[in-house]
């Protein structure tokens, strides 16, 4: 499902993908055929994804900085493949995507098991734990509007 929440300019669009680990988000993201960044890439080490909790905010900083660089350049369909799983995490996205005039949209898988914790336990490639899918899952906020992020 694509939601447009800020009318850019046609030609430049930034999409915010939003979904919890194994819901299909990042195959999705790849059939668009745009330039995707993804906070994941950080943490892969010779094809391996390798997870250090420690890392993770500057992991994001990192993605940020990437993506924010591609918006400055005009690159025309840039895709942000995170979970996204609230409003704020997309809001540094969200403010460089309008400085750059992109048009900008929320786009979620709508595969049937989205919200299928135990199925997302068994189809999810980081191998994120069942209990930390839940807890993913209880924090996911529905129907994000515009204002939604930018008062996050």
């Amino acid at each position: 499902m694509k939601t447009e929440i800020y009318q850019g300019q046609p030609d430049k669009n930034l999409y915010l993908m939003r979904g919890l680990p194994g819901s299909g988000k990042s195959t999705l993201a790849a059939s668009f055929g745009g330039t995707v960044f993804s906070t994941d890439d950080f943490f892969m080490r010779n094809g391996v994804y390798v997870f250090d909790y420690r890392q993770f905010g500057m992991a994001h900083r990192w993605n940020q900085k990437r993506a924010c660089a591609a918006l400055a350049n005009g690159v025309p369909l840039i895709i942000i493949d995170n979970t996204n799983t609230q409003a704020r995490e997309m809001k540094p996205y969200v403010l460089a995507g309008i400085d750059y005039i992109y048009t900008i949209s929320l786009v979620e898988p709508e595969t049937p098991h989205r919200f299928d914790v135990k199925t997302l336990a068994k189809l999810n490639i980081h191998n994120v734990p069942l209990s930390m899918l839940k807890k993913m899952c209880k924090r996911y906020e529905r129907d994000v509007t515009l204002e939604d992020i930018l008062g996050a």
